[in-house]
């Protein structure tokens, strides 16, 4: 979920809670949200925050499609291809090989490590097979 979504959904739903125009009676979009969030002043955490969308949700306040999981991102396709083209100009290199390659070329690990491991070598590799880049 993320944070810029929901805020922006949140202050939709209220101010279609409340009305665009806001006089001396209806609350302003910070004061409703206020009176739904954070009313001890704690920071956000991401426990409290799907507590507030799932508050916000039953009471007709957001969309019910906020509590569904965001959509998985696009693979990173630029590093499967290097790794199989590192493999397929020398088929003898180990997947420590490859790792130690990549480290030395400056690559950044898929999940922000400092090495490179051949683990995650290995799921490159795999995935260079699915989409037919490589054959085993």
């Amino acid at each position: 979920m993320h944070f810029v979504s929901v805020q922006i959904t949140f202050e939709r739903a209220v101010q279609k809670c409340y009305g665009e125009a806001t006089n001396s009676k209806r609350p302003t979009t910070s004061q409703a949200a206020d009176r739904l969030r954070n009313r001890h002043g704690h920071d956000w955490t991401v426990e409290r925050l799907r507590r507030a969308v799932h508050q916000m949700v039953r009471e007709k306040l957001a969309e019910k499609k906020l509590l569904a999981r965001s959509p998985r991102r696009a693979p990173e396709d630029h590093l499967m291809k290097l790794v199989a083209a590192i493999a397929i100009a020398d088929p003898d290199l180990s997947l420590r090989d490859i790792a130690a390659q990549l480290d030395q070329m400056g690559e950044r690990p898929v999940r922000g490590g400092k090495k490179w491991q051949p683990s995650s070598v290995r799921d490159l590799l795999d995935e260079a097979h699915r989409f037919g880049l490589i054959r085993r």
